[in-house]
């Protein structure tokens, strides 16, 4: 199966998915507050874990995070590399939580993936990438974000903030 075809359906079902939910999908002209990067893994079996780290780059500095998080209807194991925009982010403060995400991916040796996440703080996260393994998602998941250490100066050039 075609590796664009397969991100192309992920990405419709998440948007459907998201919709449905009553997810607020942030418009495509809004500006993102930040940015984050991300790399993970998953197993799963009806109910899936996912666990990883990655780094949230705010108003000039880098965040870094761990998420851990429970799916249901879920199979097969990945590894993830993802990269993503964060909207409604005010304060640093209001980054870590607890996320509702709706997730929607397949991967035959390479493929990919996207979700829509949002925390109890209004914090929208869209994040999608590639992933190398043999899954199929299309889940709702609880994702718990933390923060992992102090922050540093942003390395990356055009580090997002306002």
């Amino acid at each position: 199966m075609n590796r664009a075809i397969v991100s192309l359906t992920a990405a419709s079902l998440l948007a459907l998915l998201a919709g449905s939910a009553g997810l607020s999908w942030a418009a495509e002209e809004e500006q993102a507050d930040a940015t984050v990067e991300y790399t993970g893994g998953s197993v799963a079996l009806a109910m899936g874990y996912g666990f990883g780290k990655g780094v949230l780059h705010y108003k000039g500095m880098d965040y870094h995070f761990i998420a851990n998080g429970l799916s249901i209807g879920d199979i097969g194991s990945s590894a993830a590399t993802l990269n993503g925009k964060v909207f409604h982010l005010t304060r640093i403060e209001d980054f870590p939580g607890n996320y509702l995400a709706f997730t929607a991916g397949a991967t035959f040796g390479g493929g990919g993936t996207g979700a829509a996440m949002r925390n109890q703080n209004g914090v929208i996260v869209h994040i999608g990438g590639t992933t190398a393994g043999l899954q199929f998602t299309l889940a709702p998941m609880g994702v718990a974000v933390t923060l992992d250490g102090p922050p540093t100066q942003s390395s990356t050039v055009g580090s997002t903030g306002k």
